[in-house]
């Protein structure tokens, strides 16, 4: 296991590089990349930081938190354009799925009634 300064640099890094080839295959689009990642790099930067830790919060709420960043974010991307909003919603949905089937799962049952 990595020292937690290590796991930070590892992760800029590494995310840092994954937006940078993204936005060289994407030459044209690559500003709406970056900018599309920027609440997916947010939402690791808590984690990675382990600000749940240093703040004493629960793992939903941590989660919450994640949930709210991305919300708070959508209404710019959608402002700037669709095609940003669009490449937004995989890291949206990637972060907030157990939050979304825990939203849904009711419904669920109540179909499999």
């Amino acid at each position: 296991m990595l020292s937690p300064r290590k796991r930070v640099f590892t992760f800029l890094a590494l995310n840092t590089l994954k937006i940078f080839i993204r936005f060289l295959l994407l030459i044209p689009g690559g500003g709406a990349i970056t900018i599309a990642s920027m609440p997916h790099i947010i939402v690791k930067l808590l984690h990675y930081l382990k600000s749940k830790k240093l703040i004493s919060i629960a793992e939903i709420d941590f989660r919450h938190v994640g949930f709210y960043t991305y919300a708070g974010f959508a209404p710019l991307l959608l402002a700037l354009d669709l095609k940003i909003f669009l490449v937004a919603l995989p890291y949206f949905l990637n972060h907030n799925k157990s939050l979304i089937y825990d939203y849904i799962r009711p419904f669920l049952l109540r179909l499999k009634k």
